[in-house]
């Protein structure tokens, strides 16, 4: 039983290092989300359960495809509704503190968790007590 949990755990160990670079794995949580505009590539709920976003589970409008955040050092942060306006203004400011540990993201409209965070991907979840809603975003990378 041992040498099935030392075999299993060998493989994880090095899939969770593998695309990471020594510098990334040294950056905080704030560090990585101060230093890209973060652009919206989707979001929607993951009804089928399979870790993925389908198209039929999409709840994203065209017009905010392009839609971004850039997160401040002083706690706040700038939401630019870009090129493919959504209609409303098409920039924001807001204020931004990551809480639970630096586990989740407090903006004035709610916490988001943060399941993944890289150099290049952020992926939020929001959960309102019936279902999870899940954001992708990218930094352009």
């Amino acid at each position: 039983m041992k040498a099935i949990l030392i075999k299993l755990a060998i493989p994880a160990i090095f899939l969770t290092t593998v695309g990471n670079t020594g510098e990334e794995l040294k950056k905080s949580r704030p560090e990585l989300l101060v230093e890209h505009e973060w652009v919206l590539q989707t979001y929607g709920t993951d009804r089928n359960g399979d870790g993925v976003i389908g198209r039929e589970e999409e709840m994203i409008q065209d017009c905010e495809r392009d839609n971004s955040y850039v997160f401040g050092r002083n706690g706040g942060a700038t939401y630019y509704d870009n090129a493919m306006h959504c209609g409303g203004p098409s920039e924001q400011t807001l204020s931004w503190a990551l809480v639970n540990h630096d586990n989740s993201i407090s903006l004035q409209f709610g916490n988001l968790d943060i399941l993944q965070l890289s150099r290049t991907e952020l992926i939020l979840r929001t959960y309102n007590g019936m279902i999870s809603v899940f954001r992708s975003y990218s930094s352009g990378e």
